[in-house]
């Protein structure tokens, strides 16, 4: 009888052992993938002498798309337009929202359209700049260039830019970040269209 005790004894303390690693083998993981970040981002454009629309969204992984709120923006099928007119200046600035990493795969992607409503056979040059300040352990990475001319043909030509922005894959394992995450690191977008 003591024997089948002791073993009983030696197989519920073998249990207990795996299922306490097993716990903290998932709360280790789940601690892993978790980093806290919120910052403020913008998006500042400048508009010159020009004929053109510009329209744009984000979203987070893959949820649902957000219309950036150009000012004097007309909404149509959860797409806001905003018509530069010829002649005229436009210059401000569009607010968006913090960007919150909550797991280590989190992204988010920003997608701007420029088209050029000249009728004539006038091109634009259309520039987006990406700024990342405040990044010393160069935790994020940007999916294009930080700045990218692009020249817009005529008559409904356009430039429709993707930038997708995420915490590097290669220093997603890092120690300090999965400790501490990362604040204060800032995105700062800039459009900038003129006559070519």
């Amino acid at each position: 009888m003591k024997k089948q005790s002791k073993r009983k004894f030696r197989i519920f303390s073998t249990l207990v052992a795996m299922a306490l690693t097993l716990c903290l083998t998932c709360f280790g993981i789940f601690a892993a993938t978790n980093v806290k970040y919120q910052g403020s981002n913008t998006l500042s454009f400048n508009a010159q002498d020009v004929s053109a629309t510009v329209s744009g969204y984000w979203h987070k992984n893959s949820e649902s798309e957000t219309p950036l709120a150009f000012p004097g923006g007309e909404a149509d099928n959860g797409v806001i337009t905003t018509e530069w007119n010829h002649g005229n200046s436009y210059t401000g600035t569009v607010t968006l929202p913090n960007f919150t990493f909550e797991k280590v795969t989190d992204y988010y992607t920003l997608h701007i359209k420029v088209v050029n409503t000249f009728t004539d056979d006038i091109k634009l040059s259309a520039t987006l700049t990406t700024s990342v300040t405040n990044d010393a352990n160069s935790y994020i990475k940007v999916s294009r260039d930080l700045a990218e001319t692009v020249d817009v043909a005529a008559n409904n030509g356009f430039v429709d830019w993707t930038v997708k922005i995420e915490i590097d894959p290669t220093k997603q394992e890092d120690a300090a970040l999965l400790a501490n995450g990362f604040n204060n690191i800032q995105f700062a977008f800039e459009l900038t269209v003129v006559r070519k």
